[in-house]
């Protein structure tokens, strides 16, 4: 016969896995004006968040138009570019080319998000038709 009590021993375990979202990208809406030669500014911004410690590229491409160029009425475009920085100097674009923006995620849930701001300009040369123009631009969040 045994002696009580008996006892014995188990682990309790979780794999935490790498993971990354876009959990919001706002469009960029220039305010209307008129064409005058020179350019607008306006800014939109791109919401991730990633598991705790998770490298990420944050890559934007150049757009539907394949050239960052919004369409408008009778084939008229407007140039634009997009930015990582807000004096505008830093061209954003793909992973590829070297320029997307990497980070590292903080965590999961509304205190970990990570907000990346991106600066817009529109080029106007005068000519502009009056109308609407617009591009589509994907943003590819890599980890």
């Amino acid at each position: 016969m045994a002696a009580s009590p008996v006892t014995d021993t188990f682990e309790v375990k979780i794999q935490i896995q790498e993971t990354c979202n876009i959990l919001t990208s706002s469009d960029i809406v220039f305010d209307a004006t008129i064409p005058t030669p020179g350019t607008v500014e306006q800014e939109g911004e791109i919401v991730v968040e990633c598991t705790n410690g998770t490298p990420y590229s944050l890559s934007l491409d150049e757009g539907a138009s394949g050239n960052r160029h919004m369409a408008g009425p009778s084939s008229h475009e407007i140039a634009y570019e997009l930015y990582q920085d807000s004096a505008r100097t830093a061209v954003w674009g793909m992973a590829a080319d070297g320029l997307d923006v990497t980070g590292e995620g903080d965590g999961l849930g509304n205190a970990y998000r990570i907000v990346h701001d991106v600066y817009a300009v529109a080029t106007l040369v005068g000519d502009e038709e009056a109308g609407d123009y617009s591009d589509v631009v994907t943003a590819t969040l890599t980890f």
